[in-house]
């Protein structure tokens, strides 16, 4: 198979399966494995090949990543593990939901989110009181299509996303009382 060609085969947001990073070119493999079995094992050599880089990595292919979200609803939990976002406690790193997850406070039982157009914007939202108030991380999400991909992530290890506008608060307050 061409990967260049993308035969229809490769979904549209893969684009990042044959990447040039620094003098290494990484291809996976669609040959000889199942596009589920190849897109399990290049996920995986993602996170072995870039540990160290990864930010670099993400930085250019975070866009790909989160489409990928949206469109290829087989591999979503694939993808998600992938995505790295700031937030309220990462300071100048970016986090992982799965090191979200484990920072949470006992009694927390979402994922808080806010989105908007950039860091500065969302970090001194006046949505957010509340949750500092508790203590609680909040993810940002400011890349335009992060509203787009969100709307497919619902959950991750069973703890829902929850938007920290009003909107969002209002449902979780009915359940926790904010």
């Amino acid at each position: 198979m061409d990967l260049e060609g993308n035969d229809g085969v490769i979904p549209s947001y893969s684009l990042f399966r044959k990447a040039r990073y620094g003098e290494d070119t990484i291809i996976a493999n669609f040959d000889t494995v199942s596009l589920e079995e190849s897109e399990a094992r290049f996920i995986k050599d993602i996170n072995i090949h870039f540990e160290e880089d990864y930010n670099k990595f993400y930085e250019g292919f975070s866009k790909n990543l989160k489409l990928g979200i949206h469109e290829d609803s087989q591999n979503k939990t694939k993808l998600i593990e992938l995505l790295k976002y700031d937030s309220s406690k990462s300071g100048d790193e970016m986090t992982s939901l799965k090191d979200y997850v484990t920072r949470m406070k006992e009694e927390q039982n979402d994922i808080y989110y806010i989105t908007g157009e950039s860091k500065k914007v969302v970090e001194n939202s006046p949505f957010l009181e509340k949750l500092r108030k508790k203590g609680y991380e909040v993810l940002y999400m400011v890349d335009a299509i992060d509203e787009y991909a969100v709307g497919q992530l619902k959950e991750f290890e069973g703890k829902k996303l929850v938007s920290a506008t009003k909107e969002g608060l209002k449902q979780v307050a009915i359940r926790m009382h904010l």
